[in-house]
């Protein structure tokens, strides 16, 4: 599909609706790499599988705040076997854009012994750090 502009200063999206992009973002975003349709559809494929993987389970999902909210809203949406939800803080910036060692600002409260955990991260930064959840 060819590019379609959004602004005077020739700022492209590629996905084919530029008028999904709010108007105070168009002149910050340069083109848009995955369709929205495309990751609805890839959402959807990960519920299927997640269904499929844990469908005789006791399943926690754990989210790391804040970013997986929006992408966490739209999965669990598909999902219809029992789960319970629960949610982590973590950073490893500081005063900096480098990414340290991670801090938890936020801990699971759910019981998570002898149950199978899905967590759900939205940015890995290096993959270098360790992240150990706390165990009963």
């Amino acid at each position: 599909m060819p590019a379609t502009p959004i602004s005077s200063k020739g700022i492209t999206v590629t996905a084919g609706r530029p008028d999904l992009v709010p108007p105070k973002w168009r002149r910050e975003i340069q083109s848009v790499l995955i369709p929205a349709d495309k990751i609805a559809r890839r959402v959807r494929q990960l519920a299927q599988l997640i269904k499929k993987d844990y469908k005789n389970s006791d399943l926690v999902i754990i989210s790391l705040l804040n970013g997986t909210v929006l992408f966490l809203a739209d999965l669990i949406r598909h999902l219809d076997i029992p789960v319970k939800l629960d949610f982590m803080g973590v950073t490893s910036y500081r005063t900096n854009t480098l990414p340290g060692k991670p801090l938890v600002t936020k801990q699971p409260q759910l019981e998570l012994s002898n149950r199978e955990v899905l967590l759900i991260d939205d940015i890995l930064d290096t993959g270098k750090n360790t992240l150990i959840l706390p165990s009963a």
